[in-house]
């Protein structure tokens, strides 16, 4: 870090107090989703990833680890 202190401050409100979800959950998916990826740093290799990298290798490797290839 940077020398400086952290501070947090823990609060567990009362029942009364805490949030009330006002949905319910989304159901679950029947398929893999993947809703976040960083391109450039998906690879193994030293380098910053080309696309090309990322779906030749990265996603070729989510799909068959999610049984679609």
């Amino acid at each position: 870090g940077d020398g400086v202190p952290s501070c947090a401050i823990h609060w567990e409100p009362s029942p009364e107090q805490a949030y009330k979800w006002k949905n319910k959950s989304p159901d679950v998916a029947k398929s893999l989703r993947i809703y976040e990826a960083h391109v450039g740093i998906s690879g193994s290799e030293p380098k910053i990833s080309s696309f090309n990298d990322f779906t030749d290798k990265v996603l070729f490797g989510v799909g068959l680890w999610a049984g679609r290839r």
